[in-house]
C-alpha cells in the first residue's frame, strides 16, 4: 500500500511539473523578442575603417604653410612649420629660398586623396593652388615696393602624416611632389532617352518664356509656365537672359524631358556664359508645362 501511495505522489508531482512548464512557455511566447545585434564580421572580412578626426584638415593646413614663403624670410616659414613637424626633421623641411625678391602663396588647398599606409600612418594628397610674385625695382626713392605676377600653378603634394603618441597628428617625413592627375574622359551620353520632334516648336516656345521669367522674375510670372503644385525658385541678381539657343526633346520611361542650352550675361562683369538645364515636361489640355527643373537649387 505504501508503495502504491509513493507512486501516486510521483505521478502527481510529474503532472504538476508538466503543467508549470506549459504555463511558463505560454507566458514567454507573449514576451517581446530581444532584438538581434549586428552579426559579427567573418574572419578576414574587409571592414571599412572610419577616417580619424583631423586626418584631412591637418595635412591641408600643413601644405598651406609649406608652400607659402618669401625668399628673403626663411626663418618666418620655419616658425610656421614648427608645430607640424616631427622631432628630428629640420624646421625648413628640406626647402631653400628661391630667387631674390620672389614670394609664393597658397590661395587654396584641398585634400585630393587619402591612402592608409599602416595602422598609424597615412599619405594624404593635397591639391594647392599657388600664386607667385617678384619684386620690381623702382627708380623713384621712397616709393612702395611693387611686385609683378609670375605664372601660378596647381601643385599636388603627398603629405606623410602619422598619429602622435600623445595624440594628434604629425608630419613624420618630407612631403612628395606628384604629377597632375590625367585628364578624365566621360563616355556616357549627357542624357538618356529617345529623341522626339518638337511639333510646332511648342516646347521651345515654352522654355523661352520659362527662362525669361526665370532670369527676370520681376517682369514675368514664372508660375504661368510651371505645372500646378510645382515650385521653382527664380534667379535674383544681375543676370540677364540672352537666348535659349538649343533645345533637345527626349522621351524616357519617367516621362518627357528637354535639354536646354541657355545663353546669359552677367551685367556686373560683362561675362557671357552658356548654361545647360534639364527640364521635365508635362502636357495638360494640349499645353506643355515645366514639371521639374533638375538644377532648381535647394
Amino acid at each position: 500500500m505504501a508503495r502504491k501511495r509513493t507512486g501516486l505522489r510521483l505521478l502527481r508531482g510529474g503532472l504538476w511539473l508538466l503543467v508549470a512548464w506549459v504555463l511558463v512557455r505560454g507566458v514567454v511566447s507573449f514576451l517581446p523578442a530581444a532584438e538581434a545585434g549586428p552579426a559579427p564580421a567573418p574572419p578576414g572580412a574587409d571592414v571599412p575603417m572610419r577616417e580619424p578626426d583631423g586626418l584631412r584638415a591637418f595635412p591641408a593646413l600643413f601644405a598651406r604653410e609649406y608652400l607659402t614663403w618669401e625668399a628673403a624670410n626663411p626663418d618666418e616659414r620655419s616658425a610656421r612649420l614648427g608645430p607640424y613637424l616631427a622631432r628630428g626633421l629640420p624646421g625648413h623641411a628640406g626647402w631653400r629660398g628661391g630667387n631674390p625678391g620672389v614670394a609664393q602663396r597658397v590661395e587654396e588647398a584641398y585634400v585630393y586623396g587619402v591612402r592608409r599606409v599602416t595602422e598609424t600612418r597615412w599619405l594624404v594628397t593635397v591639391a594647392a593652388r599657388v600664386t607667385r610674385t617678384q619684386e620690381v625695382d623702382e627708380a623713384v626713392a621712397g616709393s612702395a615696393v611693387k611686385r609683378k605676377a609670375l605664372p601660378g600653378a596647381v601643385l599636388y603634394l603627398a603629405v606623410p602624416v602619422g598619429t602622435a603618441p600623445a595624440g594628434g597628428w604629425v608630419v613624420y617625413d618630407y612631403p612628395s611632389l606628384l604629377p597632375e592627375p590625367p585628364q578624365p574622359d566621360f563616355k556616357e551620353p549627357v542624357a538618356y532617352g529617345k529623341e522626339q520632334t518638337d511639333e510646332g516648336d511648342r516646347v521651345r516656345s515654352l522654355l523661352a518664356g520659362f527662362f525669361r521669367a526665370y532670369f527676370h522674375p520681376r517682369e514675368n510670372d514664372l508660375t504661368y509656365f510651371v505645372s500646378p503644385g510645382t515650385a521653382v525658385r527664380a534667379l535674383e541678381g544681375t543676370w540677364t537672359l540672352d537666348a535659349v539657343r538649343q533645345t533637345t526633346l527626349l522621351a524616357t520611361g519617367e516621362g518627357t524631358w528637354a535639354l536646354a542650352e541657355v545663353a546669359a550675361l552677367d551685367t556686373t562683369t560683362g561675362g557671357r556664359y552658356l548654361f545647360r538645364y534639364t527640364v521635365q515636361l508635362e502636357e495638360r489640355d494640349g499645353r506643355w508645362y515645366v514639371k521639374e527643373l533638375e538644377q532648381r537649387g535647394e
